[in-house]
């Protein structure tokens, strides 16, 4: 095949080399140590192979070659077909296995090397009903600080509790949502957020006990669901935050507490959305933080400091490679090892990693998943985090003729215990296509337009599918799928099946990738004659609008100046689309190219019918109450037609006909804290 020095530099050579798909040789990296390396830099790790260890390799490997197939093709090249008999004797086998190996485990037959976790105990520590979130523990570990919506789920406020007597301190009771406590380290004072319209928040410092509040600076951040957003040095005079100046990604500053002008610690580089979440190590000398490249995509990176806490002149370098969401990074008591959360929202875990081994990241076992955020304490040797549970079901409206905002009541259409959600009607309204998590991964679903017995329309295993969007004929559906480190754009024929195979002009369940980027690639939407796909992307520096042949190829920028979600006008001549980083909807001419905003405050997913707008507006400073809104092209003025009863969560799509809404919504929303002694 090729001499040892002959070097594979991308994912695609390795896989042509192989004569395998992109998916697969990387699901060779991860479970039979198909022999890849990377190197870590200020994008994500890119990667690399000799052709003589890949030569080695598969003379190990025996037959993995020729029965190893995938089941699912990646792109569009020249996929493997799968042999369903083989499939089947290997679920077979692996039942058994798994089968003699709770046979080992339970008669003690397992050797020695392989080491067995020691359990943690794991116990409530709140149980209110309600979401108690982003916890800070005091320096003595012996009391927690944590946000609670209250009993009725409106806007946070900032509670106090001694643990293990259950006595509540309230501290804090506005109207405005408040957020992300930080403990400082003399504990005599929390620092927290209260939000403001238009993304900016309050910093806000206040006696541990209760008391007079001091307004310490006014942020532009990050949304409050990415987890605790302030962070102190050591010292005690200085405070980390994220803040976006205008035209730019996040990036963090550092505000001294008592005078003087914030310090830049980080701009994120192009392409990034951003970067948030920041940790200072024990000791000061380092911090960590989140580095966002897209909605459901980020890393830790770490910054090493001065003894002032200022950046040492280097560049921050990747501490983790996720392929996924990651947030609200804390160090442990020796300065070397991070923990934080990662995974496919709601399904978020809790993770290790050792700054001396970039890259090596290990699940914290015992814990169960919906961790959306940890305290430590290294004095206590107590970790309290918080855990979700969640419920968004997909709601319909029906719509009078003229779209009047005549007194209509909304009700559940699709439900689950779990998550359903970005619904989308078929051009001719026969058929919806949705998100769920109903299998375990979060899929893409098909319903008839009645919502009743939907069926599973893709079957990726393991990561997750969304903002689907059909083709104008309506036999196909374009979506983002973040596979193995990265979100794409991908096409499928919109037909239901349980096993994936090869001939993309026979097979209904084949997939065609469309985008191989670098950075993130999301939120698509087919063009009304169906010869382009518009989406959203980092590539050009900052997240934009670009624009991609069905059939794939080089895509092309469309939006200037910020763009996210676009949907072409039905005159064709233009394009509607919502920007990442400020609310509200624009109008792009494609043909002289001027924009305007036609919308000041809607969330980043709308639809539009011949008539006008279609979109979902916070109602309130508190920013946790929605309504669904239309916007009239001829009168240019907002009707709104329903509010949603509780939190809004995702998507919005009208019927071809304007006969009804779907949208999505949480039925159901809470976090409790859980408290773990005697954690290392």
């Amino acid at each position: 095949m090729g001499s040892s020095g002959e070097k594979l530099d991308s994912w695609k050579e390795i896989a042509d080399y192989l004569s395998r798909d992109v998916r697969t040789v990387q699901r060779w990296e991860s479970s039979e140590s198909l022999p890849v390396r990377r190197l870590f830099h200020l994008k994500r790790p890119s990667v690399y192979a000799y052709k003589g260890e890949l030569d080695d390799w598969i003379r190990n490997q025996g037959d993995l070659l020729s029965d190893n197939a995938d089941s699912i093709a990646v792109h569009s090249g020249n996929p493997l077909r799968t042999s369903r008999l083989l499939k089947t004797v290997g679920i077979c086998l692996a039942v058994a296995l798994l089968a003699a190996a709770g046979f080992l485990i339970a008669f003690d037959y397992l050797p020695d090397s392989i080491p067995i976790p020691t359990p943690v105990k794991v116990s409530p520590l709140t149980s209110y009903e309600g979401t108690e979130e982003h916890p800070t523990l005091s320096p003595l570990g012996d009391q927690v600080a944590y946000t609670w919506s209250g009993q009725d789920k409106g806007a946070s406020d900032i509670y106090v509790e001694q643990i293990g007597l259950g006595s509540r301190l309230r501290l804090t009771e506005t109207p405005q949502h408040e957020y992300s406590p930080a403990w400082s380290p003399d504990g005599s004072r929390i620092a927290f957020l209260r939000a403001l319209p238009g993304g900016r928040s309050k910093i806000i410092l206040i006696p541990a006990l209760g008391g007079g509040e001091r307004e310490l600076a006014e942020v532009t951040t990050t949304d409050p669901v990415w987890g605790r957003q302030l962070a102190w040095a050591p010292d005690g005079e200085w405070l980390a935050t994220t803040h976006r100046q205008a035209g730019s990604g996040f990036g963090l500053i550092l505000i001294p507490v008592s005078t003087g002008a914030p310090i830049q610690l980080t701009e994120a580089p192009a392409g990034y959305m951003g970067d948030h979440s920041p940790a200072f190590s024990p000791e000061g000398r380092s911090l960590v933080f989140v580095r966002s490249l897209g909605e459901r995509l980020s890393d830790l990176f770490v910054l090493h400091l001065n003894e002032d806490y200022h950046p040492r002149g280097e560049a921050a370098w990747q501490l983790t490679d996720s392929g996924s969401l990651v947030l609200a990074p804390v160090w442990l008591s020796d300065g070397r090892r991070v923990i934080y959360s990662t995974g496919t929202w709601p399904r978020l875990r809790l993770m290790e990693v050792d700054v001396s081994m970039p890259g090596d990241s290990r699940q914290i076992p015992f814990l169960g998943e919906g961790i959306s955020s940890a305290a430590y304490s290294a004095r206590a040797n107590r970790l309290v985090f918080a855990q979700t549970s969640y419920e968004v079901n997909i709601w319909t409206l029906s719509l009078s003729d003229t779209v009047s905002g005549d007194e209509q009541q909304p009700h559940k259409f699709i439900v689950s215990s779990g998550l359903d959600w970005l619904p989308v009607f078929s051009p001719d309204g026969s058929q919806i296509v949705f998100s769920s998590d109903r299998s375990g991964n979060e899929e893409l679903w098909l319903a008839a337009n009645d919502g009743l017995d939907p069926a599973p329309l893709t079957r990726f295993m393991g990561t997750h599918c969304d903002s689907a969007s059909w083709s104008p004929n309506g036999e196909e559906v374009v979506f983002h799928s973040c596979v193995n480190g990265g979100c794409n754009i991908f096409v499928k024929k919109a037909q239901t099946c349980l096993i994936g195979s090869t001939e993309c002009e026979e097979d209904p369940c084949c997939l065609k990738q469309i985008t191989f980027s670098d950075f993130d690639d999301f939120m698509p939407r087919w063009s009304r004659d169906g010869n382009w796909i518009y989406f959203a992307s980092g590539r050009s520096g900052q997240i934009e609008v670009w624009k991609v042949s069905p059939d794939g190829g080089e895509p092309s920028q469309v939006t200037r100046g910020g763009g996210l979600y676009a949907i072409e006008c039905t005159e064709r001549n233009c394009l509607y689309y919502s920007r990442w980083d400020a609310s509200g909807i624009w109008r792009l001419s494609l043909d002289s190219g001027s924009t305007e905003k036609i919308i000041e405050s809607a969330e980043h997913r709308f639809d539009i019918s011949d008539r006008g707008i279609f979109f979902i507006s916070p109602e309130g400073e508190g920013a946790d109450r929605f309504a669904v809104k239309f916007f009239d092209f001829e009168s240019e003025v907002v009707t709104t037609l329903v509010s949603i009863e509780y939190r809004y969560a995702c998507g919005l799509s009208v019927a071809p006909d304007r006969s009804s809404l779907l949208w999505s919504q949480f039925d159901h929303d809470a976090a409790d804290l859980r408290v773990v002694d005697d954690f290392l």
